[in-house]
C-alpha cells in the first residue's frame, strides 16, 4: 500500500489566508487528494465494513449450547442454505414460473390473484428476519434478531413443593417459571414429538423481550446420526434430477418425501417465521383441531383459512419450489417426488440436458 503523509508545501494565497480548498494530502509518489475527500472514503469503508460484518445475518447462536455442540458445522451450513431456498421461492413466485404456480395452488387453494401479494409479502419477511441484524448486543430491550439455542441448559428443574404436583422449570437467566408438564419446554425437552419454538410460544413475545428459536435436543442429535439428511446436501443439481423415488401410498400422520428433504433448512425457516422481524406467523388448527403440519396436510389444506400465516406451509412452499425448479423434481400432492428429467416439451428438456 502506498504510504500517505501531510505535505509541507502549503500554497498561500496573496491575501495571507490558507483556504481547505488549499490543504491536501500527499499520496506517495504522485498524487494529490483532497483531505475531505479522503474523510469521506474512510467513512464510507468503515460503513461497508460495519455491513459485511453486522448486517449478514439477522441472528446469532448462543455461545453457552452451540459453540461445542457437533451440531455447529452443520447448523452454520443450513443457515445460509435456509436463506437461499427462501430467495429462490420469492423469485420463482414473484415471476409466476409455471411449477411455482402449481405448487402455490396447492398450498394456497382458491387464492384470488390479488392475494397473491401475501404470499410474497410472508415470504419477504422471512428474508427478513434471516437477514435484518440491530447490531445490538443481546440483552438490550426490543431485541428482534434471534438468539439461535442449541440446548436448553438455561433451564433447570425445580421440584414441586406440594406432592402429586409436577416439577417446574426455571430459566437461569430470566429466573422465569414454566411449570406447565405438557407445554412446549417440557415437550422439546423430554418428548420426541417437535423439532423446535420460537420465543413467541414461551410466552417472551412481549415488544421488549428477546427473540429466540429453541431447536430441541432430541432432534439434533437425530439430525447428526441421519445419513441422509447429510448425504443430500452434498447432492448438486444433476445428482438430484437422476433421483428415482419408488411411488409410495403416503397416509395422513406420515411424511412423504419432500418432508424428508432438507428437514434442517425447512424447521430453520419455520422457526424464523414465528419471529417478530418473520411475521408471526402461527400453526393453524384445520376444522378437526389438528395443527397443519407436514406435507400431507399443507397441500390439501382446510378452506377459508388464511395458509400464508401458517408457518409449515410458508416452509414447504420454500423446499417445494427449489426441488421443482433447480431439482427437477415435482412435488405431488400424495407425497411422491415425480422425477422431471427426461420431460416432455421444450422447456424441460432443454433443462434436463443441460444437467
Amino acid at each position: 500500500m502506498p504510504s500517505a503523509e501531510v505535505s509541507g508545501q502549503h500554497v498561500r494565497r496573496s491575501d495571507g489566508l490558507l483556504r481547505k480548498a488549499d490543504c491536501k494530502i500527499l499520496i506517495h509518489p504522485f498524487l494529490f487528494v483532497h483531505p475531505m475527500a479522503l474523510l469521506k472514503s474512510v467513512i464510507l469503508l468503515a460503513l461497508v465494513a460495519f455491513n459485511l460484518f453486522t448486517v449478514g445475518h439477522g441472528w446469532r447462536l448462543d455461545k453457552a449450547s452451540c459453540d461445542k455442540h457437533p451440531i455447529k458445522d452443520r447448523l452454520l451450513k443450513a443457515l445460509p442454505k435456509a436463506l437461499e431456498l427462501v430467495n429462490d421461492a420469492i423469485e420463482s413466485n414473484k415471476a409466476n414460473e409455471e411449477e411455482t404456480v402449481t405448487i402455490r395452488k396447492m398450498l394456497f387453494p382458491d387464492l384470488p390473484f390479488f392475494k397473491v401479494k401475501e404470499v410474497q409479502g410472508a415470504l419477504e419477511k422471512i428474508q427478513k428476519a434471516m437477514t435484518t441484524n440491530s447490531g445490538r448486543e443481546a440483552g438490550v430491550k426490543d431485541m428482534r434478531d434471534p438468539i439461535i439455542f442449541c440446548d436448553q441448559s438455561r433451564w433447570e428443574k425445580v421440584p414441586s413443593a406440594k406432592p402429586g404436583e409436577p416439577d417446574a422449570y426455571r430459566n437461569k437467566v430470566t429466573k422465569k417459571f414454566d411449570p406447565n408438564p405438557n407445554g412446549l419446554l417440557a415437550r422439546c425437552m423430554n418428548e420426541k414429538s417437535m423439532t423446535g419454538y420460537s420465543s413467541r410460544f414461551e410466552g417472551e413475545d412481549a415488544e421488549d423481550s428477546q427473540d429466540f428459536i429453541q431447536l430441541c435436543p432430541w432432534w439434533l442429535k437425530w439430525l447428526e446420526k441421519d445419513d441422509f439428511q447429510k448425504d443430500i446436501n452434498k447432492w448438486d443439481d444433476k445428482k438430484w434430477a437422476e433421483w428415482n423415488m419408488p411411488e409410495y401410498d403416503f397416509k395422513q400422520g406420515e411424511e412423504g418425501y419432500v418432508d424428508s428433504v432438507y428437514a434442517f433448512e425447512r424447521t430453520l425457516i419455520h422457526e424464523f417465521s414465528h419471529t417478530a422481524n418473520g411475521g408471526r406467523t402461527v400453526d393453524l388448527k384445520g376444522p378437526d383441531g389438528t395443527q397443519q403440519y407436514g406435507w400431507l396436510k399443507c397441500a390439501d389444506p382446510p378452506r377459508g383459512f388464511d395458509m400464508w400465516t401458517n408457518a409449515d406451509t410458508l416452509a414447504l412452499f420454500c423446499v417445494a419450489s427449489n426441488l421443482a425448479n433447480h431439482k427437477m423434481q415435482r412435488p405431488l400432492q400424495n407425497g411422491n417426488l415425480e422425477r422431471m428429467c427426461p420431460g416432455k416439451g421444450k422447456k424441460y428438456h432443454a433443462k434436463c440436458e443441460v444437467m
